[in-house]
């Protein structure tokens, strides 16, 4: 990139936001395919969305100095082979008890994100409520913003030629200036 002609590096850049912009809307297409669907699940049972097959394992509780944290551990499944284990959380701190946060579980991939939210679990049964969100496309988002990026530097990348900018003829000049007045200190320091 650096060695494009300067005529053309404006051009090049062009098309490469173009590209950016391209995928970035085929990432905002994949909001047309978004399956969002909730379920009520007891330890051990397993829950079917689409390719993705989730497992609950159960509850789990840790507790430290500020808050509590309940989580439910569910393995993802793709096709048949385990892709990993969330933990979405309720964290209910000790300062606001009746105001629980809720921390959500993401699973991604270049095809989609897997988003798993816990709304409650009964700690007698071990039932826990899910919300299950698949959201198709999303990493394209951020990979064209990260290309439009790039191409944008490429575009507006100052075009310098030493010889044609006053400004190097003046930094030349104080340059010089400076050079002289340092040696000069140093000489007059000598013994």
């Amino acid at each position: 990139m650096a060695s494009l002609p300067a005529a053309g590096r404006r051009r090049y850049g062009g098309y490469i936001v173009h590209l950016g912009i391209v995928l970035m809307f085929l990432g905002f297409t994949g909001k047309s395919w978004t399956v969002d669907r909730e379920t009520t699940i007891r330890a051990g049972e397993s829950y079917q969305v689409e390719r993705y097959t989730l497992t609950y394992v159960g509850p789990r509780m840790e507790v430290d100095n500020s808050k509590r944290m309940i989580f439910a551990d569910v393995k993802v499944f793709e096709d048949g082979k385990q892709v990993g284990k969330l933990s979405p959380a309720k964290f209910i701190y000790k300062k606001m008890p009746d105001s629980p946060t809720t921390e959500v579980e993401i699973h991604q991939t270049l095809r989609d994100d897997l988003y798993i939210v816990v709304g409650s679990i009964n700690p007698e049964t071990k039932t826990a409520s899910l919300q299950v969100h698949i959201n198709p496309l999303v990493v394209w988002i951020w990979f064209g913003c990260i290309i439009l990026i790039f191409g944008c530097t490429l575009c507006m990348w100052p075009e310098l030629e030493p010889s044609e900018s006053r400004v190097w003829q003046v930094a030349r000049g104080a340059g010089a200036i400076t050079a002289a007045v340092i040696i000069g200190i140093c000489l007059a320091l000598l013994p």
